[in-house]
């Protein structure tokens, strides 16, 4: 502690856009601790709440939302859909995998810790020790298929597209080094990249519970599940308590940059006193 030190606050939004950041400042105005922000956004489209009869209409319905904006040119890359604990993702992830929409659990299990991609690299690094005489890209591609994939990924969601997609993403890599690259040099570079975790990343959807979210930015957010017992979570008893689940929700509404949507189930929300929402079925 430094007493009479200045404190400074940050307020100036250069993320969100102006109907975001008005929304956000809602969830602090009865805070003392923390000064508004104040967009340097554009303005753009009001945030939409919208509730549900049950939790699989919530997903189906977000789901259908993100199709959409598929449809209309968005990047997967650029949506996330965003939850307060990692027990909700199940049933989201059902929705978009029956929808046909690839998405990445952000904090699920890491790239390089699954089995195919092991077994891949295991394989390239025996081929680097004694090269053939082929290219990176096909020496690489050779590996893969022997370990499953193929050109066309599975249509069906599951194991094996998830295993495809691994590979697949595995393959990609090599389109990031120079067209002359061994493959004793890929292997040094799949070592430094795992060293480092630096993951590579995925066109899809993100998947992330709130906290996990922290520090990371999107066009559009979906936040579901704001339920009475998820958020606020059940356990938050006292003011204090409470006044955390606030600041992690204010934490979710501030990940989006254009566009947010927030929903719920079934029962009603602690929330909705503050979000007055057009309810929609």
């Amino acid at each position: 502690r430094y007493e009479g030190s200045v404190e400074v606050q940050l307020t100036r939004n250069y993320r969100s856009t102006q109907q975001i950041v008005n929304f956000a400042n809602r969830l602090t105005q009865d805070s003392s601790a923390v000064e508004p922000l104040v967009s340097q956004g554009e303005p753009g489209l009001a945030p939409r709440t919208l509730s549900f009869a049950t939790v699989a209409d919530e997903c189906s319905g977000v789901a259908q939302a993100i199709r959409v904006k598929l449809d209309q040119g968005v990047k997967p890359s650029d949506m996330a859909v965003l939850y307060r604990v990692n027990g909700q993702s199940e049933a989201i992830e059902n929705a978009l995998a029956h929808a046909g929409i690839d998405y990445q659990v952000r904090g699920g299990e890491r790239f390089f810790n699954r089995p195919e991609v092991q077994n891949a690299i295991r394989a390239i690094r025996a081929q680097a020790v004694a090269p053939i005489d082929k290219s990176l890209f096909e020496a690489v591609s050779d590996i893969c298929r022997s370990l499953g994939w193929q050109t066309q990924p599975p249509t069906e969601p599951g194991l094996m597209r998830d295993k495809w997609e691994s590979l697949n993403s595995l393959l990609a890599i090599t389109d990031e080094l120079p067209a002359e690259a061994t493959i004793a040099e890929f292997a040094a570079e799949l070592d430094e990249r795992q060293r480092s975790q630096h993951e590579p990343i995925k066109a899809a959807v993100t998947l992330s519970t709130i906290h996990a979210a922290k520090g990371q930015e999107w066009d559009n957010v979906f936040i579901v599940g704001v339920n009475e017992g998820y958020l606020p979570i059940s356990y938050a008893k006292t003011d204090a308590q409470i006044a955390e689940e606030n600041r992690l929700f204010y934490v979710g509404v501030t990940r989006a940059k254009k566009q947010l949507m927030i929903s719920w189930n079934g029962a009603t929300s602690r929330f909705i006193n503050l979000l007055q929402p057009a309810r929609a079925q």
